[in-house]
Formats: C-alpha cells, sequence, structure tokens
C-alpha cells in the first residue's frame, strides 16, 4: 500500500501539471481537448488500479485472518 500512496502522490503531479499546462498555455482548443482527455483517461486508469489494489489487498487480509 506504501507504493501505491507514492504513485498516487506521482499521478496527483501529473495531473496537476497537466492543469497548470492547460491555464498558462496559449495551445489550440482541439490540443488543450487532447490534453484533458488524456488527463481524463490516466485518471479513470488510475482509479481503476486503485481500486483493484484495494480489493486485492483485502481479499488477502480476508484469507489471512481465515487462515489463524
Amino acid at each position: 500500500m506504501v507504493r501505491l500512496m507514492v504513485e498516487q502522490n506521482r499521478i496527483g503531479q501529473i495531473l496537476q501539471a497537466g492543469s497548470q499546462l492547460l491555464a498558462d498555455s496559449t495551445m489550440t482548443e482541439d490540443s488543450a481537448r487532447q490534453i484533458e482527455a488524456q488527463m481524463s483517461l490516466l485518471n479513470t486508469h488510475w482509479e481503476n488500479l486503485r481500486v483493484h489494489a484495494m480489493d486485492r489487498q483485502t481479499r488477502y487480509h480476508t484469507t489471512q485472518c481465515a487462515v489463524k
């Protein structure tokens, strides 16, 4: 779970950098849409991975408690 928290911070930094880029940039509307789409995709994939990891940890702990 520690690794998950470290990666959560990295994902947050990436999304923050993307938001800053969108706010500070004079890019085309198409480029801005592409960046927003990539940020949304990253966030969706990260959330799916995070939920899967948490479910897996819960199953592991449940199994460990049942063995004891």
